[in-house]
Order: C-alpha cells, then sequence, then structure tokens
C-alpha cells in the first residue's frame, strides 16, 4: 500500500490538466486519427485515437448552405473543369475557358461578362448565389430534414427526382469538404464510392478550401438591358 501511495506521488504529485490536443495523425473517414495531449502543469503528454466526425446538427447544416468566402475546385466526369470563388455575395466561375462574374447590385442578381474591352452586367432574375456560387433558385433549399445519412460513405445525401440527380454531402468535424453529384436515369442506388459508368452519367464535384480566406473583386460593370 505504501509503495502505491509513494508511486502516485513520485509520478506526477498531482492530477493532470490537460490541454486540447494536437493532431498527431489526422483522422479520415476509412481511419482513426491520434491527438497528443500535455498537461498544462507538468509537460506529460498522452495520446488518444479519435474519429472523424461526419455527422451535422441542422444548425451546421444551413451555415454550410449560406457558407460565403471559398475556393472550390469543380470536376465533370472525374477531369478538372474550373473552378469557382465567392465572397460577400459574389462569385467568380471559371468553367473551361469562360471566366464569368456574379454579383447582386440593388438586389438584382447580375452576371458580369467582358465583351470589346468592356464590362457588361446582364439580369439574371431567377438565379442567386449559393454555395456552388451559382444555381437555380431553391436548388439547394433541402430541409435538413429531407437528407439521408449514409454509413458507408460517411455522407448525407437527398435524390431529386425532377433533375434525376443524387447529391452526395461530406461534412469533417463540421465543415463542408465536398459535394458529389450523379445525374441520369436510375441513380437511386448509385453512390461516389462505386464504379459509375461515366458514358451513361454525368457526374460533378465541386471540393472546397480557403473557407474564410477567399475574396473577389467584381470590376466596374455596365448594365444591360
Amino acid at each position: 500500500m505504501c509503495f502505491c501511495l509513494l508511486a502516485v506521488i513520485t509520478s506526477c504529485g498531482h492530477e493532470h490538466t490537460w490541454n486540447e490536443g494536437e493532431v498527431v495523425k489526422a483522422a479520415t473517414r476509412e481511419a482513426d486519427g491520434t491527438k497528443k495531449f500535455t498537461c498544462t502543469e507538468c509537460d506529460e503528454t498522452k495520446e488518444e485515437s479519435y474519429k472523424l466526425v461526419t455527422t451535422i446538427t441542422e444548425d451546421q447544416w444551413k451555415a454550410a448552405m449560406a457558407l460565403d468566402n471559398f475556393t472550390a475546385e469543380l470536376r465533370m466526369n472525374e477531369a478538372a473543369a474550373g473552378e469557382i470563388k465567392a465572397s460577400n455575395g459574389s462569385a467568380y466561375m471559371n468553367v473551361g475557358s469562360v471566366s464569368t462574374y456574379v454579383t447582386k447590385k440593388d438586389g438584382i442578381t447580375y452576371s458580369v461578362v467582358s465583351m470589346m474591352g468592356k464590362n457588361y452586367g446582364v439580369a439574371m432574375e431567377d438565379l442567386e448565389m449559393t454555395l456552388s456560387g451559382l444555381s437555380v433558385e431553391g436548388e439547394y433549399d433541402d430541409k435538413f430534414s429531407d437528407l439521408t445519412y449514409d454509413e458507408a460513405e460517411k455522407a448525407y445525401y437527398y435524390y431529386d427526382e425532377n433533375s434525376l440527380e443524387k447529391s452526395y454531402f461530406y461534412f469533417a468535424d463540421g465543415k463542408l469538404e465536398k459535394i458529389f453529384s450523379i445525374t441520369g436515369v436510375d441513380v437511386e442506388d448509385l453512390t461516389p464510392s462505386a464504379p459509375v459508368d461515366v458514358e451513361s452519367y454525368m457526374l460533378s464535384e465541386s471540393i472546397f478550401s480557403d473557407i474564410g480566406t477567399t475574396e473577389v473583386n467584381v470590376p466596374e460593370f455596365e448594365i444591360m438591358g
């Protein structure tokens, strides 16, 4: 009994107070990660495994749908297609060789294009800025309760029977990382991890980065119409 008490006293002499820890090995959807914690009083350390959090709350979903200040790499049918940047309610899209700015002025959304050395804004009444930069109004208005969580993919998805599109939303620790969509006939049972015939289906992928740091500077433009 005395020996055990002595061991406790000589090992540290106090109850450890651990810091928030630092990542030694990042967790993925396939494997646990490792964090190292340090005692704030004696600098003793310990390591623990942790899992990537791929589920979200309704508030986190709403925050993702209103996401701004980001860069997204676009891929179509597994090939690079361009990028979208968004900040402060404006967006820059480069798809293929076509570059377009989208912004709001006096409550109206404009698509800004360059022609003959000048910039012109065309009113787009049916469009709005979304987390993907630009979309048909209401495309991402899906309620959180309409989503289904796929345990195998560790992602949420919904199927739009009108557009024949099945979209997967991948989150990591509350932040949106990627949207993967499959469009075509009979896509209900298809998943991103399973082989998909790219000749029969349209695959689109948006990979998000630089969240909170991206800036878009829309050039001055003349309103057409």
